[in-house]
């Protein structure tokens, strides 16, 4: 037996603009009506990604890396995280992150001292 999900945060406005929209999108669906595939796509579907941004921006700890995150991601922009996977110092191979992530740690504090000299 499955179980029904409750959402007792779904509220009758949100129940009476969820039915609204999808007899909209029926009537856009079976319609010629440039007007009306214009006022569904272009207000409804705009408005639901808006407030889907919003709510997403509103709820994030770093706002700001958040929004360039959807801008990025609006322009089709990618970022890439690549993993090294081998490291050589001095003729040693470091496999591990956890080595490598220390080889690095190593690397930068002894520039820092040096500096300071």
């Amino acid at each position: 037996m499955s179980q029904l999900k409750i959402n007792n945060w779904i509220t009758l406005g949100i129940k009476t603009s969820c039915k609204h929209k999808r007899e909209l999108f029926l009537l856009t669906r079976n319609s010629n009506n440039l007007a009306l595939k214009h006022y569904y796509i272009g207000n409804v579907i705009k408005e639901a990604k808006t407030m889907t941004l919003n709510k997403r921006i509103s709820k994030s700890n770093n706002k700001t890396k958040t929004t360039w995150n959807i801008i990025n991601e609006l322009l089709g922009k990618q970022q890439f995280m690549l993993d090294i996977q081998r490291l050589t110092i001095e003729g040693t191979y470091l496999t591990s992150q956890h080595d490598i992530a220390d080889a690095f740690n190593k690397y930068f504090s002894t520039m820092i001292d040096k500096k300071k000299q």
